[in-house]
């Protein structure tokens, strides 16, 4: 027995030590070797790795034999694996997956190099970190496009620091890098630098407690390709600071695609170059609620930036979405609201040069709770917001619509529809729009539109044309019992005015004194 290559053997199993080329060492024949750090063969013996120990070199530390080191983490060459870029590994890395502990699972590690599968790779015991050198240099690889790489059968994995590249023709059916195969989900799935590629699918996760922390993922499918499926019922799932693009443009169906699921949090995404980077479209029979999305970018697709497209009725209704410090721009439309949803916020985003309309809402079936707060919308195509004719309680505050650096006019500004009610517009920028600035259609009489800068100064109080028969919809003032007395504050270039219960007048404080006129019975 050569003991350099048993040395070599027990370095390969820790991945931050250098790796020994075995075919160039040479047998050792020596009665007693001692190197320093506790390293000890004794004399006479077969170096098999059972009377080699190793001692930690510090107070406190105990000799343990190499074969009980090596058993500390799973090397996937230990059981046959070449990661050659040539050899079928398959069995292999399965025999790896399979030597876990069955309760309490273990470390397979994919050493440096390219380990062919040609099947799916199934984790059938739980708590397996299946982990590499990094992302290009531990790699899974697949010629064909018939099977899902690795089959989640258990709970609590972790993949972390490899490529999984699934080569071969893309087909109608969907494959997938990682897919859940459990009934319920598979709990406390944890992505961390993990790149895939190659043109199919990414992460398909229905558990719940989920962590997905920078994932690169390119080359999706065209057409049914989608980088990461949240879907089932599961709450608590994050995915912070993904990176998806199809630089072939090759057009996916989404990048994350939202079936399923509460109290997601999205963080620091880029998705450009797709069919839809954010989509979000709940199951029958489904809700999704709680989805927090920040510091995020969805870009230069063929679909809506953003898309939460909900169900005709309450069965599949979104509700709870926070959009926040983020952009979307040179998508169909920025943002693209369908269906029933209910309590959606954006605040402080750019929604800028789509070629349609920045914020979309025409194919709302019912919307509550809407609020566009603090948004710069420019350069779109279409109008910079349409708001439906099925929405009520609507909040549009602070929000700049219209030229801003780079990006110029939008077609138009606010379009409001005819049935859209319970409506706060106010103090927003809506000016130089080439086509229009505020046009509203409704005919609802709840709504409040003050403050709006439209280009021409002119302030609207109340509801816009209101009919000779109305009996809502009216602007109020105050009412005092006789006539004023006192010296109201005088704001610059305004006057203060009211209406006297007695005598019929309306006053006007103006030039330091109260004036008024009769007020005449028809």
């Amino acid at each position: 027995m050569r003991f350099l290559l048993l040395l070599a053997a027990l370095l390969a199993a820790s991945p931050v030590l250098a790796q020994v080329d075995p075919a160039k060492t040479p047998p050792i024949t020596a009665k007693s070797l001692r190197l320093g750090g506790g390293i000890t063969c004794a004399a006479g013996s077969t170096c098999d790795g059972s009377p080699l120990s190793v001692t930690v070199p510090r107070t406190g530390g105990v000799a343990r034999s190499a074969a009980q080191r090596l058993l500390d983490i799973i090397n996937v060459k230990d059981h046959g694996a070449k990661c050659d870029y040539a050899t079928d590994d398959t069995v292999a890395i399965q025999a790896a997956l399979d030597a876990v502990h069955p309760t309490y699972g273990g470390d397979v590690w994919l050493p440096q190099g390219g380990c062919v599968v040609t099947a799916p790779l199934r984790l059938r015991k739980p708590i397996i970190h299946v982990r590499g050198a990094g992302q290009h240099v531990s790699q899974i690889i697949t010629t064909s496009s018939t099977f899902n790489v690795f089959e989640l059968e258990e709970n609590y994995h972790r993949f972390s620091e490899f490529r999984i590249a699934q080569y071969g023709a893309p087909t109608a059916t969907q494959v997938w890098a990682i897919h859940d195969n459990t009934t319920g989900g598979s709990a406390d799935l944890v992505i961390i630098n993990l790149e895939i590629g190659g043109g199919h699918s990414g992460i398909y996760s229905k558990g719940g407690r989920t962590n997905f922390w920078r994932p690169k993922i390119t080359n999706i499918a065209p057409a049914t390709g989608v980088g990461i499926q949240l879907d089932g019922p599961a709450e608590a799932r994050d995915i912070y600071a993904p990176y998806m693009e199809n630089a072939g443009g090759q057009d996916a169906k989404a990048g994350i695609y939202i079936t399923g699921g509460a109290g997601i949090i999205i963080t620091g995404t880029q998705l450009q170059k797709m069919g839809t980077p954010l989509w979000v479209k709940p199951n029958p029979n489904f809700v999704i609620t709680s989805l927090i999305i920040t510091a995020s970018y969805f870009d230069t697709s063929t679909g809506p930036g953003m898309w939460l497209d909900a169900g005709p009725d309450n069965t599949r209704a979104i509700t709870n979405v926070m959009m926040t410090g983020s952009w979307a721009s040179s998508n169909s439309v920025g943002v693209k609201i369908n269906g029933v949803t209910s309590g959606v916020h954006l605040a402080n985003c750019e929604i800028y040069g789509n070629s349609g309309i920045g914020i979309d809402t025409t194919g709302a079936v019912a919307v509550d709770g809407l609020q566009l707060t603090g948004n710069q919308i420019s350069g779109n195509g279409g109008a910079g917001i349409v708001l439906g004719s099925n929405l009520q309680r609507i909040t549009v505050t602070g929000n700049h619509i219209g030229p801003a650096g780079k990006w110029g006019v939008n077609v138009g500004g606010i379009l409001i529809g005819s049935g859209v009610d319970y409506l706060t517009m106010a103090a927003n920028n809506v000016s130089a729009n080439s086509s229009y600035q505020i046009t509203n259609n409704s005919t609802a009489t709840h709504n409040l539109l003050i403050g709006n800068n439209d280009g021409t100064g002119n302030l609207v109080l109340g509801r816009p044309s209101l009919p000779a028969n109305s009996t809502t919809g009216f602007p109020y003032m105050p009412v005092i019992p006789g006539d004023p007395t006192g010296s109201p504050v005088v704001i610059g270039g305004t006057a203060p005015f009211a209406v006297a219960s007695s005598g019929q007048k309306l006053w006007v404080y103006i030039n330091g004194g109260w004036k008024y006129i009769t007020l005449l019975n028809p």
